[in-house]
């Protein structure tokens, strides 16, 4: 493909002259994100030229400083590949981005010296490309802000990212842009880079598009699934969309759709909840239950994320790596990090580690990050135990959040004491709202009698194999609860009892 040189492409955002280049720039993503960067800076500059002239005591100077400090930051950007230029270009099309950001900054410093009560807007050229899921927001207004090109951090279990309609699996050389849609089957995982201090964890069974993502604010619409969001300082403003509902992000956020109701767990910071009318305001933790229809409620359940990765080992500017190919039914750590997810295929990783995978008896080791080929290696063998005798898990006191260490158990032994309670607690918690929400909506006694029954197989995968009598009306909901927990991989089946209270 034969893309247009930067000077001609500037040339033409400057006199609006998107017909000279129409059928390149519709099938060209990347001369479409230049074309829309050189069209809002030269718009900003026109927009600075036609404010009043000059003012007396105006230090023309800071304009200077301003431009040569909004170029820095382009030209950061560019090298931290935050910002990347197509593969053809090189040196120019940085310096027509860092001229259209120099614009920008150039019309703010002298519209807020001559008029300082008018906001300057730039108009872009052409509609802001967003895919039409479920909860995608509605642009009233032009967006200026350049688009910001996020990372694929982690990829695990076959995660797909589409954008145009073509799909693209994650693990590759796979761009994450404003429009994307990323879909995660059922050992589909994926972590992404959105804003520098804001990742986007999208775990299994999940639907999430990403309308809008630009510099200082991004917009992630969950149309099925579980998704988390990680932020780091107060920078990179995130607005979920699920259903009716708009949940702005001002700390770490986990975010899950189920039968009738999106349920937000606050983690750590504050969350503002909202559905057209006045915004709700909490600060976490606490756990969230936002319905198709009524008000918004707070349920008596642990705010916490048994899934958590620790996400410093990953940096969006660090080293991507493939993983070879390992058994399936492996599981994967990292001291002092824990748990990964399974079936990894791809990692960004901010600095050298060491991967462990347990799997059959056998561990296995793999260096990255340093430079040399990664492959698997041999430590140790550890001694196959039999089947696991069929046992019933001690009966929870009340749900608490789960160690990290039950999250990295090997394989080839029986839980512990302990691990039975934490997993215990977890389930527990995770299944008090599907009853409660049963006998608010009277499909459930009021006395309900017996267990609730999972069938642990020798991967830790459950399933709901009995319901309590009277809690019938919750199955669905257990069952979707059910599908999102992982046990320790023991090498054998046995069930699993949880008292419904």
């Amino acid at each position: 493909m034969n893309h247009p040189l930067p000077d001609e492409l500037f040339e033409a955002a400057r006199t609006n002259d998107r017909a000279r280049y129409a059928a390149h720039l519709d099938a060209c993503a990347d001369c479409r994100a230049a074309w829309g960067r050189l069209r809002a800076g030269s718009l900003l500059l026109d927009e600075a030229a036609d404010e009043a002239p000059a003012v007396d005591d105006f230090d023309w100077s800071r304009i200077d400083a301003a431009v040569n400090a909004e170029a820095e930051r382009v030209a950061a950007d560019i090298r931290s590949g935050r910002l990347r230029a197509p593969r053809p270009w090189k040196t120019w099309v940085a310096t027509g981005v860092a001229f259209a950001a120099a614009a920008s900054a150039v019309a703010y410093v002298k519209s807020h010296s001559t008029t300082p009560t008018v906001d300057v807007v730039a108009h872009r050229e052409g509609p802001s490309q967003t895919a039409p899921d479920h909860g995608t927001p509605s642009q009233t207004a032009p967006d200026t802000r350049a688009r910001f090109d996020g990372a694929v951090l982690l990829a695990a279990g076959g995660a797909n990212v589409t954008v145009n309609g073509a799909a693209t699996p994650l693990a590759g050389a796979a761009q994450v842009t404003e429009g994307a849609r990323i879909t995660t089957g059922e050992r589909g995982r994926a972590v992404l880079a959105v804003q520098p201090s804001v990742t986007l964890d999208v775990r299994p069974g999940t639907e999430v598009s990403l309308p809008t993502m630009r510099e200082g604010g991004v917009d992630v619409a969950l149309a099925q699934g579980e998704v988390l969001v990680d932020r780091e300082g107060d920078a990179g403003a995130v607005t979920l969309h699920a259903g009716r509902w708009n949940v702005t992000a001002q700390g770490d956020v986990l975010a899950r759709t189920e039968a009738h109701v999106v349920r937000v767990v606050v983690l750590a910071g504050r969350a503002s909840v909202e559905n057209g009318g006045a915004a709700m305001q909490y600060t976490g933790p606490v756990v969230i239950e936002l319905p198709d229809e009524g008000a918004a409620r707070t349920v008596e359940s642990p705010a916490t994320d048994p899934l958590r990765l620790d996400l410093s080992l990953l940096g969006a500017t660090g080293t991507r790596v493939m993983l070879p190919p390992l058994d399936p039914s492996a599981t994967f750590s990292v001291r002092d990090h824990g748990a990964l997810p399974g079936a990894l295929e791809a990692m960004r990783l901010a600095s050298p580690v060491r991967i462990e995978a347990r799997f059959g008896g056998r561990v296995m080791q793999l260096d990255l990050g340093n430079g040399a080929n990664p492959q698997w290696r041999a430590v140790t063998a550890v001694a196959s135990a039999q089947p696991v005798a069929r046992r019933t898990a001690a009966q929870p006191a009340q749900p608490a959040a789960l160690p990290t260490s039950a999250i990295q158990s090997p394989q080839g032994r029986d839980l512990t004491q302990a691990e039975v309670n934490a997993y215990s607690r977890l389930a527990a918690g995770r299944f008090s709202h599907c009853i409660s929400t049963c006998r608010e909506q009277n499909r459930c006694a009021q006395e309900i009698t017996g267990d609730l029954v999972l069938e642990v197989n020798a991967l830790g995968v459950p399933s709901l194999a009995s319901v309590a009598h009277g809690a019938e009306g919750a199955r669905t909901c257990l069952e979707g609860e059910t599908s999102r927990m992982r046990f320790p991989a023991t090498g054998g089946d046995f069930p699993f009892h949880i008292r419904v209270r």
